[in-house]
C-alpha cells in the first residue's frame, strides 16, 4: 500500500527544511476543515488517515490498517469502494 505524507501550512507558516513530504502552503489562515480539504484534493492513495500533531502511531500501523482494509475489501467490495463494478444491495 503506497504511503503519501501531505502537510498543509497556512498563515505564512512554512515547511521545515528537509521535510520530505507533499507540502501545501496557503498565505491565508485556514480552518482545520479547509486544510483537510486541501490535503484530500491532493492525495493520490486509496486510503487516507488524518493524524494530528498529538497523535502517535505504532511503527507498523499503516501496514496493519492496510491489511485490515484489504481483508474488508475482499468481503465487502461495494462498501469499501474496492470494486468499481460492485453493485450496492437495495435497502429495505
Amino acid at each position: 500500500m503506497p504511503v503519501e505524507v501531505i502537510y498543509v501550512f497556512d498563515g505564512g507558516d512554512a515547511p521545515l527544511p528537509g521535510l520530505e513530504a507533499h507540502n501545501i502552503t496557503s498565505s491565508s489562515p485556514l480552518t482545520i476543515y479547509q486544510a483537510w480539504n486541501l490535503a484530500l484534493a491532493a492525495v493520490k492513495t486509496p486510503l487516507v488517515m488524518n493524524p494530528n500533531l498529538d497523535d502517535r502511531l505504532a511503527p507498523d500501523a499503516v501496514e496493519k490498517l492496510a491489511a485490515i482494509w484489504r481483508q474488508a475489501a475482499r468481503r465487502w467490495p461495494a462498501a469499501t469502494g474496492a470494486s468499481a463494478t460492485a453493485k450496492a444491495r437495495p435497502t429495505r
